[in-house]
């Protein structure tokens, strides 16, 4: 019970901050989609790559947590 009461805070803003990379990830596709010129699209580029890779480790942390009981 204890291990659960502690995770709360952290699987709480492990979700906020996959919520904002998801919005990063879908604006960087908008702005790779508009093409204005190259020096944009290689930023919107890193953006996606970014937020692709966190929202990856951020979902294999609360799988984790899901496996190991630290969640509620």
């Amino acid at each position: 019970v204890d291990l659960i009461i502690k995770s709360r805070r952290t699987n709480s803003l492990h979700l906020k901050a996959l919520n904002l990379l998801e919005e990063l990830l879908s604006i960087a596709e908008e702005g790779i989609k508009d093409g204005l010129d190259p020096a944009c699209v290689k930023i919107f580029n890193e953006e996606k790559e970014f937020a692709t890779s966190v929202i990856q480790k951020i979902k294999a942390e609360l799988e984790t947590h899901i496996k190991k009981g630290k969640w509620g």
